[in-house]
């Protein structure tokens, strides 16, 4: 009979029976199948563990003679001995294909197994930060990249976001390779000027976010207010005059008394300009121990390389 390592420990019967007499005697054996180890998990069978988790793989095989070595190996190096790889703290290297050779005196039993180490997606950010700033031609597509990594990472990993703005009218979004998300921002306008968000969610740990600022160059834009409109000063004090405007690229401001350029070769006037955000500028006139001639009427001009405007603002007594 062929007999297979199932058949180990099986018992068979023999019965011998006299009719003449009516008697019948049984005898029995168990059978001892000696065959090399056999691993009781099916092969390629894939274990995933969260990075810094612990994972315990047991390939315990069943064996006569029971005296069972086992090697792990992976990418032909060892690394553990024994039939249970116990693994406290995960790694992202130690993801990958790992072979167990079980062997006892019969002969040997290779098993592959598959670990996964996932991990959380992370954006590889820029570290200049005009590096995280596009400054655009209006009329213009604008390209915005992406880049990031985990595990696992499909494509819908990197994802495009900004309040307030149509994304799916005036975006596209590309993955033209693994950790790569491209926003196309078409035909842009001033409005599109703002801040865009990549966010990398895998569903391992915590989701990262990513900021680039888009800048579409457009004429300076005088941000009107009714404070800045008239300013009230007593002879002999200081008085400040402020013109606020929006524009890109940088904005510079000027004024003008009479039709005269003020604070040129006139040491009581000092002209200032403040940066308030990305885009917003302010300038600032400091007219130093006012007399009655200086009450009136000062216009502010904000200019940049695409234009200018102009707006007033009274100084009175």
């Amino acid at each position: 009979m062929n007999v297979t390592a199932s058949d180990d420990t099986s018992k068979y019967t023999c019965q011998a029976t006299n009719e003449a007499i009516q008697r019948s005697i049984l005898d029995s054996i168990i059978l001892n199948i000696f065959y090399k180890p056999v691993f009781e998990i099916s092969d390629s069978k894939v274990f995933e563990v969260k990075e810094n988790e612990s994972i315990v793989i047991d390939v315990t095989a069943k064996a006569n003679p029971e005296k069972v070595t086992y090697r792990w190996t992976k990418d032909n190096d060892t690394v553990w001995e024994g039939p249970v790889l116990n693994i406290t703290s995960a790694e992202r290297s130690q993801t990958g294909t790992y072979s167990c050779e079980a062997k006892n005196d019969v002969g040997e039993s290779v098993i592959t197994i598959v670990l996964k180490v996932l991990y959380p997606a992370i954006i590889f950010k820029k570290g200049d930060e005009s590096e995280n700033m596009i400054v655009a031609e209006p009329g213009t597509i604008v390209k915005l990249e992406c880049r990031g990594d985990g595990y696992p990472l499909p494509n819908n990993a990197l994802k495009w976001k900004r309040d307030n703005f149509d994304m799916t009218g005036r975006t596209e979004t590309l993955t033209p390779s693994f950790g790569r998300s491209i926003l196309i921002v078409k035909n842009v306008t001033r409005d599109a000027s703002g801040e865009f968000t990549c966010i990398a969610d895998n569903g391992v740990g915590k989701s990262d976010t990513w900021k680039i600022l888009l800048l579409v160059k457009h004429e300076p834009i005088i941000k009107d207010s009714e404070t800045y409109k008239s300013v009230l000063s007593d002879r002999g004090k200081s008085a400040q005059l402020y013109c606020k405007a929006e524009g890109i690229p940088d904005v510079s401001f000027s004024w003008s008394f009479e039709g005269a350029i003020v604070s040129h070769g006139n040491d009581r006037m000092t002209n200032e300009v403040a940066k308030l955000d990305y885009l917003t500028w302010q300038g600032n006139l400091t007219i130093a121990d006012v007399n009655v001639k200086d009450f009136g009427e000062y216009k502010c001009i904000a200019r940049n390389e695409i234009g200018f405007a102009t707006t007033e603002v009274n100084l009175l007594p």
